[in-house]
Parts: C-alpha cells; structure tokens; sequence
C-alpha cells in the first residue's frame, strides 16, 4: 500500500499556549520556494491528502499561497485550527473555496475549562461555537472534524461535548493525552491510564449512539510511526518511542527520500489515521 497523507506543520507561530501542546517546536515558516517540487513529486507519488498544521496554520504569512499551491497540485486539502482565522475575510475565504475538511478543537463542555486548557487570552469556547454555527451556512461542502484532548483535568466533562455543540460534526475525535518533550509537567500530573481512557470513549459512544457523528479515538500508545510530519525547515519526522525523530529533508533526493519513509513509518497505519481523522 502507498502512503495517501502527510502532515505538514507549515508554521510554529501559534497564538495559543495549550499546556498539552503536540505543535512543531522548529521555529520559523515554510519557504515553499524551497519545497514546491518535493510536493510536485510526492503528488506524481500517489499521495493524495495533506493536513496543514502547526503551530496554528493560518497564521503563516504566506498561509493563501500555501493553499493556493498544495490545491493547484491537485492535494485534499485539511485544514488543522484553532479556528482564529474566521474574522479575517481573506483567510476565511481562501479556506471556504479550497479546503474539505477542518479540524477544530473543543476540549470541555465547560467553557472556561476548555479556554483555560487551550491557553487562550479570550473566549475562544465562544469562537469555535460561532464557526460550528456559520459552517453550515456559509460552507456547506466543508466536512468538520471535532477534536477533543482527554486528560485527568476535563474528563468528566467530555462525553457530552456533542449536545453543547451548534452543529453536528462529521467526526469526534478523543485523543488520549500524549507526553512530547514540552508538556512533560502537564503530562506528569494529568495522564490518565488506558483504561480509563478506554471507557471514557466507550461512554461517549453510548450517550451519543442516536447521533450521525461518528466518533473515533487514539490511545498514546498508538502513535508509534503513525505519523509523517514536514516541518517548517523541510525536515520529514515521525514518532518512535514517543518521541519525534527525523527520517530525512524534503529536498533530498526523492527516490532515496521515498524509501527511508517506507523503511521510517508504517504506511498503513498512516492511512488508516488519516481515514480515522477526516474520513467520514
């Protein structure tokens, strides 16, 4: 099976300060002058989704030519936010005609639980609710993925996040919470064991079984080589042992790039994340 998606983190700016962060810690913001003919071979390839991440995606300054470029090359386009974007016409507007899917996050049904975890200096509860609600009238062809990051901190506060919302998503995605080597303290204190995780997930599938959304999940243990990530500076990384390392630069030489992905990640495990995350 070939690789169908890749994960690219095309900024580490972010206007968020989420103690459990799983963003790229390489500073900077993609040059795609340096990387459009990696993208070009990587669609010749087969690969066929990209998912623009961070950092927060939208606010790399070159955010719409980014965009423009991956859909021009004939990529599915996912769109990984914390949804900020939505006030700014341009933005909005470049995502509204190019994007298929979009991730949100939404970590409690307690709105000041879920700004506090995301770290954010306004109500940003409020600003995922509004976009929920303007999606179906403003970009009915976008399918919304709704994130959710399952600590000791909003545990009891998650299974019921979907009757909050203003909207049904297409997807809800539980993430168990995951140590990297920035949220080691935030991990120390609130990871919870996998069989509570376990039945968290179970109990939201129960409360929420007469809904169309449909509801998937990632234990921390999954992780292992399930992801392929393009960094800002043109570095492809992955996840072994739980932590990020580095399979090789995009401008290499991309047969020779191409096999030490193969030989880095599992691919099938690739697809089906990336089938578990956006595909509904």
């Amino acid at each position: 099976m070939k690789l169908e998606a890749l994960d690219f983190r095309i900024t580490s700016k972010c206007d968020m300060n989420c103690p459990f962060c799983f963003g790229t810690k390489r500073n900077g913001t993609v040059n795609m002058g340096n990387i459009d003919e990696f993208f070009m071979n990587l669609r010749q390839y087969g690969v066929k989704n990209i998912v623009l991440t961070g950092g927060e995606p939208s606010l790399a300054d070159n955010f719409a030519n980014v965009v423009s470029f991956l859909k021009k090359c004939g990529f599915n386009l996912a769109l990984s936010t914390n949804g900020v974007f939505w006030n700014n016409d341009h933005l909005k507007k470049t995502v509204i005609e190019n994007i298929s899917w979009i991730a949100l996050p939404v970590d409690s049904t307690d709105p000041v639980q879920h700004n506090f975890m995301r770290g954010a200096f306004f109500d940003h509860h409020s600003c995922i609710h509004k976009i929920l609600g303007d999606i179906p009238k403003e970009a009915p062809d976008i399918k919304v993925k709704i994130g959710t990051v399952a600590s000791k901190e909003n545990l009891s506060n998650i299974s019921g996040i979907l009757h909050t919302l203003p909207m049904e998503p297409a997807l809800w995605k539980i993430y168990q919470l995951s140590e990297v080597f920035s949220n080691s303290r935030y991990y120390k204190e609130n990871k919870i064991s996998d069989s509570a995780f376990e039945k968290l997930v179970d109990e939201a599938k129960k409360e929420n079984a007469h809904r169309e959304t449909r509801i998937t999940c990632l234990f921390e243990r999954d992780r292992e080589r399930r992801y392929l990530f393009l960094e800002p500076d043109g570095t492809l990384m992955t996840i072994e042992n739980n932590k990020e390392v580095a399979i090789g630069d995009c401008r290499d030489d991309f047969r020779a790039l191409i096999k030490k992905i193969e030989l880095s990640v599992d691919v099938d495990k690739i697809n089906s994340n990336f089938n578990n995350s956006f595909i509904s």
